[in-house]
């Protein structure tokens, strides 16, 4: 799945783009890891009273822990590449793109901004933009230790989740079973990024089916503080939703990442993070397909109709 790998400037900057990257990472991880000691260690007294459902039959704390096993598990499981669609809104500017993965990271083309295709101009510059990608091994090798970083760091926050949030059960519709979340104050954080555990609430919904985390969705219940508010914050009340669904047989994917977060970090400088990423028409590619390919590919479909097969044509 697609991976921020820009270059961070502060200990806050960090942090607040990786809030966006930790919730899509949690439906996406494909890394997989045992739990640390300290994630199997006792549940405490908080735990296990939201662990309790209201009907006696869920422990919601145990199907947190057995539906991040699962998701954790998945990428040994779906070694698989795909092609899909994704479309980003940031600061009233949205971009659509055809996106191919490989082993050694992901191929992008930009197709349209704000729903207008590009100039013959802008469609030049996309062709040398991966042409110098394709070409370039060192650029290629960067780009992948970038995304196998991203996921390391990543899996770590998701393996937390279990033992930084208390869930209490809220429902049943079908196979999707609702969980609602607060911060567990036994948890103790590590680290910049794992501190936002302890001021996030909001409802989770799982594919009891499946045992896969359909939705995430919340807020930041009080302000996020880093360094006692002296390398900056996180306002009260920001948001994040994140959907997954199962895009083709037997393959599960981000639909949907959308993030609002403000505060200030060093030097008082305004932060304010209003992303939005839809991903969608998902198709499966050869699971050796390398970055040259997938650039000969993108260079060659120009056009959104030729660049994007429908979901109707994914492959199992």
């Amino acid at each position: 799945m697609p991976l921020g790998d820009c270059k961070r400037e502060t200990v806050i900057r960090t942090t607040v783009s990786r809030v966006s990257v930790v919730f899509l990472a949690i439906i996406t991880i494909t890394a997989g890891a045992n739990f640390s000691a300290k994630a199997q260690g006792s549940k405490s007294k908080a735990d296990t009273k939201s662990g309790s459902s209201r009907d006696g039959k869920i422990d919601a704390q145990q199907l947190v822990r057995e539906t991040v096993q699962n998701e954790l598990n998945s990428g040994k499981n779906d070694p698989s590449l795909w092609r899909f669609r994704k479309i980003t809104v940031k600061d009233s500017k949205k971009q659509m793109y055809d996106v191919i993965e490989t082993k050694n990271g992901e191929v992008d083309r930009l197709l349209a901004v704000n729903d207008k295709p590009l100039s013959a101009e802008q469609q030049r510059a996309e062709n040398e933009r991966i042409q110098k990608l394709s070409a370039d091994p060192d650029e290629q090798k960067k780009r992948a230790e970038a995304e196998k970083h991203d996921g390391d760091q990543e899996a770590q926050l998701l393996k937390m989740l279990p033992d930084a949030l208390t869930y209490q059960y809220a429902g049943k519709r079908g196979d999707m079973i609702r969980l609602t979340f607060k911060p567990n104050p036994n948890f103790h954080a590590s680290t910049h990024e794992a501190e936002v555990f302890h001021h996030m609430a909001g409802v989770m919904l799982i594919n009891n089916r499946n045992k896969r985390l359909a939705e995430l969705s919340g807020r930041l219940v009080t302000e996020v503080k880093f360094g006692g508010g002296i390398l900056g914050h996180l306002d009260k009340g920001g948001t994040f939703e994140v959907k997954q669904g199962e895009v083709a047989r037997g393959h599960w994917d981000m639909t949907l990442l959308d993030t609002e977060l403000a505060g200030k970090e060093l030097f008082f400088k305004t932060i304010s993070v209003r992303e939005k990423t839809m991903e969608s028409n998902y198709s499966r590619v050869p699971s050796n397909i390398t970055v040259e390919q997938a650039a000969q590919i993108l260079r060659k479909d120009k056009t959104e109709s030729a660049a994007m097969p429908s979901k109707k044509n994914a492959t199992n």
